[in-house]
């Protein structure tokens, strides 16, 4: 319940365009329920699975990744929210093909910047960073490296990053500083900022 009411009240305190925006809570019956605005489209990836999405020249990949991004800097200029579940599942299109972001059910508002995870919670090492995989330690610096594979899921048509890999195999990967390879719908330019998102260090990830 206390989890519930902390992510009722961080989306009830946010309003803008790039993020699914909070209508109330049903505390009628168990399970509660927080309600967003509805979405018409889903989520992104599946979207993106299933060619959803209107011509590029009506809703271009940059265009979508733009959204992302903007959603992405506004939740680190409010000092600071860290999202910490970034990804094609957890963003939403409208029926206007507006991208929103939403899933803030594992968000945190800090003063720091910085959220470190207790050690039975679960970690999705797909999205995670060398410093998530090592301490569990959060911040938007953490969040910048799921948007670079975020970024890397609309230009690669929805595919999940490390798909044909175990998760030992995806945290080997990670920590030795490989890199996913460029989809082709990528320019080389893109792709070099994409890069940008995944230096090991946090402190030289790129700044939103």
């Amino acid at each position: 319940l206390e989890n519930f009411v902390y992510e009722a009240s961080l989306l009830k305190s946010i309003k803008y365009e790039n993020i699914t925006g909070f209508i109330g809570v049903s505390f009628s019956q168990e399970p509660f329920y927080i309600l967003t605005e509805y979405t018409h489209y889903g989520k992104l990836r599946t979207c993106l699975l299933n060619k959803t999405l209107p011509n590029p020249q009506i809703v271009s990949i940059k265009t979508i990744c733009l959204q992302i991004i903007n959603a992405a800097i506004y939740l680190e200029r409010r000092n600071f929210i860290i999202h910490r579940n970034i990804s094609t599942s957890s963003l939403y299109v409208t029926d206007s093909f507006v991208i929103k972001l939403g899933d803030f059910d594992k968000a945190r508002l800090t003063r720091q910047d910085t959220f470190t995870a207790e050690d039975d919670e679960q970690l999705d090492v797909t999205y995670a960073s060398p410093e998530v995989m090592e301490r569990l330690k959060y911040s938007t610096k953490s969040d910048i490296w799921s948007l670079g594979l975020t970024l890397w899921e609309v230009f690669s048509g929805g595919a999940l990053p490390h798909q044909e890999k175990c998760n030992q195999e995806i945290i080997a990967f990670t920590m030795t500083s490989l890199k996913l390879d460029r989809p082709s719908t990528c320019d080389e330019l893109t792709y070099e900022i994409i890069n940008k998102c995944w230096e090991f260090e946090a402190g030289k990830r790129t700044t939103l």
